[in-house]
């Protein structure tokens, strides 16, 4: 089986919308109760509005800045985040979730270095520093670099025993050097933290399976599907931990299942094992020809 692999920013003077509502870091108030997508886009239209004539009024006032940057991230403009927690930065710049918000902005835009380069000035700036390892982290694991990845989940949990997450992160980062062991360790640990988090139970399932314990594997999928049905992913890959099983009526239920649900088991398939063909041939089986179909691409 192949690896599945609120920022607080400070205060500033409130503005208000046209209804005289309040408008907060990040989003519009009343957003996230928009009805339709064009009344969510005018509330944040709203929000840039008021944070540009708050600038034009007062351009030395870096939370501004960092709020409209928020928005713009809000809305998927992060070259204009970042334009906007620089400037932020430059007003500010012993102001640690600066860097953290412009890191985040940097790493939606594939620019990891840069986001590094950020993550490790708030490391050097706060004295809470779990965090933006764990972020830095996350940014290693885009490159590839696992064993730095590794390290710098290992700071975070030191300084933050307790978050289940950071857990699961770097069980992915030593499922992705092949240390499965390692992986189900660290799953184990976030599933003790949270142990009603279905999506623990998925990422130890796929450890399981890439170490070759498939019917551990779709214990843990059972149980995901026990605290959210509703996911087909969990249905796939149990689907997928059956074929290894040769429980092939099992199979084609869950693989069934999923894509009724409306999730591309073929593109998953084949992403995961390039074809029908060579997941029988590596793992040596064969498929019967009705699951064989529901796999093929068309």
């Amino acid at each position: 089986m192949e690896t599945e692999a609120e920022n607080n920013g400070s205060s500033q003077q409130p503005n208000l919308d046209a209804d005289g509502d309040y408008i907060y870091r990040g989003k519009p108030d009343r957003a996230d109760s928009a009805k339709t997508e064009a009344e969510r886009q005018k509330f944040y239209n709203d929000a840039i509005t008021h944070y540009t004539e708050a600038i034009d009024l007062n351009p030395e006032d870096a939370d501004v800045y960092s709020n409209r940057g928020a928005v713009y991230e809000d809305i998927g403009d992060s070259e204009a985040a970042i334009e906007d927690y620089s400037k932020a930065i430059d007003l500010a710049p012993e102001d640690v979730l600066l860097y953290f918000f412009r890191g985040t902005a940097y790493r939606c835009t594939d620019d990891f270095a840069a986001a590094i380069e950020d993550f490790s000035k708030a490391i050097d700036l706060s004295l809470e520093k779990s965090l933006f390892y764990s972020f830095r982290g996350a940014v290693y694991d885009d490159m590839g670099d696992f064993a730095a990845a590794i390290e710098d989940y290992s700071k975070a949990i030191d300084l933050a025993p307790e978050d289940a997450d950071v857990y699961s992160n770097r069980g992915f980062a030593y499922s992705n050097i092949g240390d499965f062991a390692a992986a189900i360790e660290d799953f184990n640990k976030a599933i003790d933290l949270n142990p009603e988090d279905a999506l623990f139970y998925h990422d130890r399932g796929v450890a399981y399976g890439n170490k070759g314990d498939f019917a551990a594997a779709v214990e843990d999928f059972n149980k995901a599907i026990d605290l959210d049905s509703e996911n087909a992913l969990f249905y796939s890959v149990r689907g997928v931990a059956w074929l290894y099983l040769k429980e092939w009526q099992k199979a084609k239920a869950d693989l069934t299942t999923a894509k009724e649900m409306g999730f591309d088991i073929v593109a998953r398939f084949h992403k995961n094992y390039e074809s029908v063909e060579k997941f029988e041939a590596k793992n040596k089986v064969k498929m019967p020809k009705d699951i064989a179909a529901l796999l093929q691409r068309k």
